[in-house]
């Protein structure tokens, strides 16, 4: 993956300018061993969001098994539940 970075170094940060402009509420799920995409990432991404957004942050986590902690599955139960 770093080799795409180093290809399309111009891409490599325009999330962070498009950010402030998404009005729907953002939330990040991010494992703190993803060996894939640094959790340093996550944080990056997470200053650049508005108050009212969120990081959840999956302690052992890695890049593909957010699923299988408690913490993804209440999270997105409490998301995804209608009033």
């Amino acid at each position: 993956m770093k080799h795409l970075i180093t290809t399309f170094p111009q891409w490599y940060n325009i999330t962070y300018q498009y950010l402030q402009d998404v009005n729907a509420p953002v939330t990040i799920f991010h494992g703190t061993n993803d060996r894939i995409v640094p959790y340093k990432n996550a944080k990056k991404l997470y200053k650049h969001l508005k108050t009212k957004d969120e990081l959840v942050t999956i302690k052992g986590g890695s890049h593909n098994n957010l699923f299988t902690y408690p913490v993804t599955i209440g999270k997105l139960d409490s998301l995804l539940r209608l009033p």
